[in-house]
C-alpha cells in the first residue's frame, strides 16, 4: 500500500518540470542559500580590483605595460562579464587600442556577435575588439609545455602575445574542476582540443568526482598551465540564487581563487540528513 504522495517542482530552463512520489522514499528538496546581493554591482568589483588577494594591485602591473588580453567565458555561464568588464576597463582606464577580449570557448562552438551583445553588453562589443578563441586552429595556438604523460599544451597565441594578461569567471560547483573560476579560464577556456581532451580524462578518473573538492587533479593542472601562461589577475564572482553578484575575489589565480571558494561554500554548501539513492538535480537557466 503506497503512503501518501507528494508533488516535488524543480526548475527547467525558464520553465518548470514536476514528478510525484510516496513521501516516505523522499530525503529532502535542497537548495543553494538565498544570500542578499551586494548593494552595488560595480562597486563591489573595483573594491576587489582595489584589494587584490595574493598579487600587487593591477594599476602596478599596468604602468609597466600596454597590451591588455581579457579572457571571458561564454554565453553558456551565468558570469556577469556585462558589469564586470566595463567596471575594469573603464576604472583603469584600459583604452580600446590596448585592449583585446577573447571569449574563453574551451572547445565550445563559436559566437555570433548578437550573441556577444547580448551577453558583454551591446555598447562593450562594440567599444572593444572581441575574438572567439579557435581551439581547433593551431596557427592560433602555441605549445606551452607537456603534461607528465607528454600530452601537449596548446594555448592560444594572443592570450600569450599580451604584456597583461586577466581572466573573468564565476565559481560555483563544477564537476570536472571541483569548483569553476580562477584557472579555469585558460583550461579549458583558452587551449587547443587535445589539451582540452586530456584534462577531462583526467578529470573523470577522479573518485569520487571532483564536485565540491577543493583541490583535486583536474585543478591542479588548470593552476599548472596559467602558471606556465602566467596569468596575471583573476576576478571571480560569487552569484546568489537570482544570479546577483554577491561578493568578487580578484588576485592571484590560486589564492584568490581558494578564498573565493571558501565564500561561495556559505552560498552552495547544504547539509542533507543522509545518501540517496537516486538523486534528481537541476538549475534554472540564466534568468530574463
Amino acid at each position: 500500500m503506497t503512503g501518501k504522495q507528494v508533488r516535488v517542482v524543480l526548475p527547467y530552463g525558464k520553465q518548470k518540470r514536476f514528478f510525484e512520489l510516496d513521501e516516505k522514499r523522499l530525503l529532502g528538496v535542497f537548495s543553494p542559500g538565498d544570500c542578499e546581493p551586494a548593494k552595488s554591482a560595480t562597486s563591489e568589483v573595483i573594491r576587489s580590483l582595489e584589494n587584490p588577494i595574493g598579487t600587487s594591485g593591477l594599476r602596478t602591473i599596468l604602468r609597466r605595460n600596454r597590451k591588455v588580453a581579457i579572457a571571458v567565458d561564454d554565453n553558456t555561464r551565468a558570469t556577469p562579464v556585462r558589469l564586470v568588464l566595463p567596471a575594469l576597463t573603464r576604472h583603469f582606464g584600459l583604452r580600446r587600442d590596448d585592449v583585446q577580449v577573447i571569449v574563453a570557448l574551451g572547445t565550445h562552438r563559436k559566437m555570433t556577435k548578437a550573441e556577444m551583445e547580448e551577453k558583454y553588453g551591446k555598447d562593450t562589443v562594440q567599444e572593444y575588439e572581441f575574438v572567439n578563441h579557435a581551439f581547433d586552429e593551431h596557427e592560433q595556438l602555441k605549445i606551452v609545455g607537456k603534461f607528465p604523460d607528454g600530452a601537449p599544451v596548446w594555448v592560444n597565441r594572443s592570450f600569450l602575445n599580451a604584456d597583461v594578461r586577466i581572466g573573468i569567471g564565476n565559481i560555483v560547483p563544477h564537476f570536472s574542476a571541483g569548483w569553476s573560476g580562477g584557472s579555469k579560464i585558460v583550461l579549458p577556456g583558452l587551449t587547443g582540443e587535445e589539451t582540452v581532451g586530456w584534462m577531462h580524462y583526467v578529470s573523470a578518473m577522479e573518485r569520487p568526482n571532483a564536485l565540491g573538492l577543493v583541490e583535486n587533479s583536474g585543478r591542479m593542472l588548470m593552476d599548472w598551465v596559467a602558471e606556465k601562461v602566467g596569468l596575471n589577475l583573476i576576478i571571480d564572482t560569487v552569484l546568489n540564487r537570482r544570479e546577483e553578484i554577491v561578493k568578487v575575489f580578484s588576485g592571484n589565480h590560486v589564492e584568490a581563487h581558494r578564498k573565493g571558494v571558501e565564500f561561495a561554500k556559505r552560498v552552495y554548501n547544504v547539509d542533507v540528513p543522509g545518501r540517496a539513492d537516486i538523486t534528481v538535480s537541476s538549475i534554472d537557466s540564466l534568468l530574463d
